[in-house]
């Protein structure tokens, strides 16, 4: 079986698993209350919830296994790269988008219906490790987020005070900083585990008593559930926004005004300026596509703060759209660097196709990845 066959069969299973996960039915769609474990959704909420519910599941499969795959590759192309901060953020970053593509993948397997149905196994793993993981995929995503904007200040700091970058942007002090972002990205999610829990709801096709998540009394009060929203909407989305779009505006500014003096330089001597123009052009991608994924949900948060309720199709599916297209950045840094990154995309190809490169990295020459 070739290379690239292999994952391919994978992809059709886990794609398989997928549908399975999305066929829910209006009878197994409830909602619980601290006090009432019985209420059912209205007729017109359940539709909603169906296909919401199978947007979710399949979506979480699918970009889990996309994740999975892409961080992979990511964390054995960037161990090839020379030791400096940037590859430092961006190994930690990958690690993290791998573990977060596991979590949503198994959170994605175990909340199937059609896996509960039929196995006892599929009920009981739902019901002791849904919310820890649940936990894990937000806490890394989190981090992921956070090692992004450390990775755009430690940019904006090489760029702005070259002379000052062999002292502040050291590989020991990234990896410190990584550290304590991730313990950070914990501590604001824990609240999580006290506010979510799994409940028992009878299933009219199989009579069996499934697992459904759910608040707890803790998480259905009003001022929680506000206080949650306002803080992933200012700590986890806004901020990390504001922060990005500053420190890259000078980067790129800085970038700039070297560039246009670099093709200054290369029009007398007759040489190529490439690596900038694809230093640059690496830069405005990640950017762009961080823009692009986290504004919708930005602003469906910001509609959700003064409507508290989701009450139409439309609504419903815009708001699962937004989210999703979030989750996307899992894997989506694998897709920009190799497409605007010829040395990236060679050691991609290499590994793709197992071979060794047998040529290594001049010493004494910075790869055009490492300032991005």
């Amino acid at each position: 079986m070739s290379l690239f066959a292999r994952p391919l069969c994978v992809l059709l299973f886990v794609i398989a698993v997928g549908r399975h996960s999305c066929n829910f039915t209006t009878e197994n769609i409830a909602t619980v209350a601290p006090d009432d474990y019985e209420i059912i959704w209205e007729v017109d909420m359940r539709a909603i919830m169906k296909v919401t519910n199978a947007i979710n599941s399949y979506a979480y499969v699918v970009l889990g296994f996309l994740a999975i795959t892409t961080n992979t590759m990511n964390l054995i192309v960037m161990k090839r790269q020379p030791s400096v901060s940037p590859y430092t953020y961006l190994t930690a970053l990958a690690a993290c988008d791998l573990m977060t593509g596991l979590t949503m993948l198994w959170n994605g397997m175990i909340s199937s219906v059609e896996l509960q149905r039929i196995s006892e196994t599929v009920v009981m793993l739902m019901r002791k490790t849904f919310v820890a993981s649940f936990f894990g995929r937000d806490c890394l995503s989190f981090a992921s987020t956070l090692l992004t904007v450390a990775l755009s200040l430690d940019r904006m700091v090489a760029v702005k005070f070259p002379l000052k970058r062999n002292l502040w942007c050291t590989v020991k002090r990234a990896r410190f900083i990584s550290v304590c972002l991730l313990v950070f990205s914990f501590l604001t999610n824990i609240d999580q585990p006290f506010r979510l829990t799994t409940v028992g709801i009878p299933d009219q096709i199989s009579g069996k008593i499934l697992p459904r998540v759910t608040y707890t009394p803790f998480g259905w009060r009003k001022d929680v559930t506000q206080a949650a929203l306002y803080a992933t909407l200012t700590l986890k989305m806004a901020l990390p926004l504001m922060v990005m779009a500053a420190s890259n505006t000078v980067t790129l500014r800085q970038i700039a005004l070297s560039h246009k003096f670099r093709s200054q330089q290369a029009a007398k001597s007759g040489q190529s300026s490439k690596s900038g123009d694809q230093c640059l052009a690496v830069t405005i991608g990640v950017i762009v596509t961080f823009i692009i994924t986290t504004l919708p949900r930005l602003a469906f948060k910001i509609v959700t703060i003064k409507k508290s309720s989701i009450t139409s199709m439309a609504s419903a599916i815009t708001f699962v759209s937004a989210e999703v297209m979030a989750w996307t950045t899992t894997s989506s840094n694998f897709v920009i660097y190799c497409l605007l990154n010829d040395k990236f995309r060679r050691d991609a190809t290499d590994l793709i196709g197992c071979k060794h490169s047998t040529k290594q990295n001049d010493s004494g020459k910075a790869s055009s990845l490492s300032v991005i």
